[in-house]
């Protein structure tokens, strides 16, 4: 091999004759280095196999950590990866315990950080608010008058639709396509939830409920007056009555938001949901009763009264939130 040659151009051709550098004549020593010049090239394509081929013989040996306590390994392990020798582990199962050990321990005698705001503890005095803030009182009484109205409608908008259409066609059919509107008036509501968010960010949350409100209670009238009458009518009311009842829904939650104090906002926002789910449990158990007693037109009327509340409710806010 010429003078030129560099030790990687030796462990090449060790690696290939299995031995110590070549020190044959010279002109065996051109050929030897020309073969360790086109491994070299072939190197540049296959860079891992070059290197095992290359280094297997000079990188058997060491193989520890280079950079203790990183993440990531140094040089010598990557070496010893490509020179197919087993890795050393960094840290024991045992170790690995022993340290989760010692930080389970020291956990209850560590405190949070300097800038990490404590949550104040409850103050039933907070629930007061939901009274004597109009705003609050507002935007929890037209929660109220939609929770009436949407579980009820959703819980039972399949039942009242069967007995409607049965007027007009078979009941197995009635109950298939009164099975298909439910779900697609629970499912079409979804559809103008984000536009009804973007719209009350322009022009007030409490004017995108109140119309909400005032469109779904509409809508339960209607239902109610064409109950029994022709399939496609009563089909398409429903499903008009399914997109309105739903999207006024978050902006209840974002009008306590707005109007709370920062610290009272989620037991607020908490109480109001409470409240508007106790009062679904009436409504929902109560809806067939009043079906069997009164009949379907009448219970559907009745749903509209939520919406009739909760727009008296929302009335002075219009313009404020």
């Amino acid at each position: 091999m010429t003078d030129a040659a560099t030790p990687l151009d030796r462990a090449v051709l060790a690696a290939r004759e299995g031995g110590a550098p070549c020190r044959a004549d010279p002109a065996r020593r051109a050929g030897a280095s020309l073969r360790a010049r086109r491994r070299l090239r072939r190197a540049a394509r296959r860079p891992t196999e070059a290197l095992r081929a290359a280094g297997h013989r000079r990188l058997r040996g060491g193989g520890g950590l280079r950079n203790p306590g990183a993440l990531a390994p140094g040089p010598r392990p990557a070496r010893r990866a490509l020179s197919g020798a087993p890795i050393r582990r960094a840290l024991s199962d045992r170790e690995g315990a022993a340290a989760s050990a010692v930080a389970g321990l020291a956990a209850p005698f560590v405190g949070l950080g300097p800038h990490h705001a404590r949550a104040p503890a409850f103050s039933a005095r907070v629930l007061s608010l939901m009274w004597t803030d109009r705003r609050i009182r507002g935007a929890t009484g037209g929660y109220l008058g939609h929770m009436w109205e949407l579980y009820a409608m959703w819980g039972w908008i399949a039942a009242a639709a069967s007995a409607g259409f049965a007027a007009r066609m078979e009941p197995e059919a009635a109950q298939s396509l009164a099975a298909l509107l439910a779900f697609l008036a629970i499912a079409v509501g979804a559809a103008l939830c984000a536009p009804a968010g973007w719209l009350a960010d322009r022009v007030g949350k409490a004017r995108v409920s109140a119309g909400a409100l005032t469109g779904s209670g509409a809508m339960a009238l209607a239902v109610a007056a064409t109950h029994g009458g022709p399939v496609w009518l009563s089909f398409g009311l429903v499903l008009l009555w399914g997109a309105l009842v739903i999207p006024d829904s978050a902006q209840f939650s974002a009008m306590i938001a707005d109007a709370a104090p920062p610290e009272a906002a989620g037991s607020l926002m908490t109480m109001q949901t409470a409240l508007g789910f106790a009062l679904t449990i009436f409504t929902v158990q109560a809806t067939p009763l009043a079906a069997a007693a009164i009949g379907w037109p009448m219970t559907l009327a009745l749903m509209a009264a939520g919406p009739a509340f909760g727009v008296a409710m929302l009335r002075p806010l219009l313009g404020r939130l």
